[in-house]
């Protein structure tokens, strides 16, 4: 009796399971067909979410960066009273903090996020970049 009622209640699970699993081909196209949808829609999100973290990012440093030219025309001003053999190094050395600076102001312009790994390693390198500007400027 027991056998009888484990052999009814096992094929009544596995008939129950083959109903379940059996979709059609025309259900299975219209699920994949929702699933590319989504996934497109999150693509757009997160793309679109890199964006906005890009501008924002490109906008302060940017201020950043206006700040450095800022600095270097001040201390441009005051070397102007200074000796000339001094004043020549001094205007060597603003000359390669101003090159330095144009080339962070360039390298932000011009990028454009492709990936989520290429813009960290891009903020990386540009904030480093930016942190040893400030360094020598503060130096000088």
């Amino acid at each position: 009796m027991k056998n009888t009622k484990l052999t009814i209640i096992a094929a009544i699970l596995l008939l129950a399971l083959s109903q379940v699993s059996c979709e059609s081909s025309s259900q299975k196209v219209v699920s994949a067909q929702q699933d590319v949808i989504e996934a497109n829609k999150d693509l757009l999100d997160a793309n679109k979410a890199l964006q906005q973290e890009v501008e924002a990012f490109r906008k302060e440093n940017i201020e950043k960066i206006l700040a450095n030219e800022r600095r270097i025309a001040q201390f441009d001003q005051r070397i102007a009273n200074e000796k000339s053999d001094i004043r020549a190094e001094y205007k060597k050395r603003i000359s390669e903090l101003n090159d330095k600076n144009s080339d962070l102001r360039m390298r932000m312009d011009e990028y454009r996020a492709d990936s989520k790994d290429n813009w960290e390693n891009f903020k990386s390198t540009f904030n480093q970049d930016l942190d040893s500007l400030k360094s020598s400027l503060d130096k000088l």
